[in-house]
């Protein structure tokens, strides 16, 4: 009898973090995805692209049991009435090719899915496949097989793996990669506790991450990213490096505190510019008051701002803040 795997249980708790800032952008972020997927399999999908969002709950049959797995990304694409599937996986831990085992069971899961059975004949279309490996081994290859042996013969299909180790800031904004973006502070894994002792060291490692900040800005401005996307990276950003650094309290204060400032700087410019438009919509003073007030209590209720801090935040001063009061 060969060897059972079962490797949900071996998956470390921080790997499912990973998993969900991963899946937060390939849920709510086409623009963080399209141009991912176009890097790794040589797509050219753009803005007219339709993604649609499949179930990404699977089930794999094992002895006695039937497992509910989570994929991490599962899309298919249109563009000019070609559709294709894509299936993503994001590994935070050491990795094997051992993985090819649970990557063939999504994988065969999903092509069943898609299959269609028809005249004594059942055809099974397997997914473009992907491998985003966090913290990987130099050594592990750059694109993996999955050979399937049938009683007619062989057949089998590539599974890309793309290292974060791999990218600089530089290759990561020429190529837009912006779903690295999250999980960059994983190239300084292994040095963390070097760089919190380090005064020179944490000063470039924030240097490198306010060089992300100034290129997501010309990015948008390019209209290469949205604004919603932008902030979602950089929230991610100081969740992944909360979770990742927990245990390096100056790489969290330099990088975290940084990142957490800019998200509140981005929902305040986002929640002003709501209120001017919506005081132009309605073309009176009271618009603008009411919108004003309606951003006033949003601060305050989901960023723990005190009125007074709203107020300074939103720039109301003079007669002005009286009235607001």
């Amino acid at each position: 009898m060969g060897k059972e795997y079962r490797f949900d249980d071996n998956i470390a708790p921080d790997q499912f973090a990973y998993d969900d800032a991963f899946r937060t952008m390939e849920v709510d972020c086409d623009d963080i995805v399209l141009p991912f997927i176009n890097y790794l399999f040589g797509e050219s999908y753009d803005k007219s692209a339709q993604i649609i969002r499949r179930a990404n709950e699977l089930y794999v049959s094992a002895q006695y049991t039937s497992d509910k797995r989570i994929t991490d990304g599962l899309v298919d694409i249109i563009q000019n009435k070609i559709r294709k599937t894509y299936h993503l996986e994001c590994e935070s831990g050491s990795v094997d090719s051992t993985i090819l085992i649970r990557v063939f069971e999504y994988d065969a899961q999903i092509a069943l899915k898609n299959g269609e059975l028809q005249d004594g004949k059942l055809t099974v279309s397997f997914p473009n496949t992907a491998l985003l490996l966090l913290y990987a081994d130099k050594k592990f290859p750059d694109e993996t097989e999955i050979v399937i042996q049938t009683p007619e013969g062989k057949t089998s299909y590539k599974v890309k793996v793309i290292k974060e180790s791999d990218f600089d800031v530089e290759k990561i904004f020429e190529n837009n990669l912006f779903m690295l973006l999250p999980f960059y502070l994983f190239n300084y894994k292994k040095k963390l506790s070097q760089i919190n002792d380090d005064k020179n060291a944490l000063e470039k490692l924030e240097k490198e991450y306010v060089d992300i900040l100034l290129k997501l800005d010309k990015k948008v401005d390019a209209g290469e990213l949205s604004a919603l996307s932008q902030s979602v990276i950089i929230r991610l950003i100081k969740s992944v490096t909360n979770k990742l650094a927990h245990n390096y309290k100056n790489v969290n204060r330099r990088v975290g505190d940084m990142m957490g400032g800019r998200v509140l700087d981005l929902e305040v410019v986002r929640l002003y510019r709501e209120a001017e438009n919506r005081g132009m919509e309605k073309g009176k003073a009271e618009g603008k008051a009411e919108g004003k007030a309606e951003d006033i209590r949003l601060l305050m209720k989901n960023m723990n701002l005190t009125y007074l801090q709203a107020l300074d935040a939103l720039d109301i001063t003079g007669e002005e803040r009286d009235k607001y009061i």
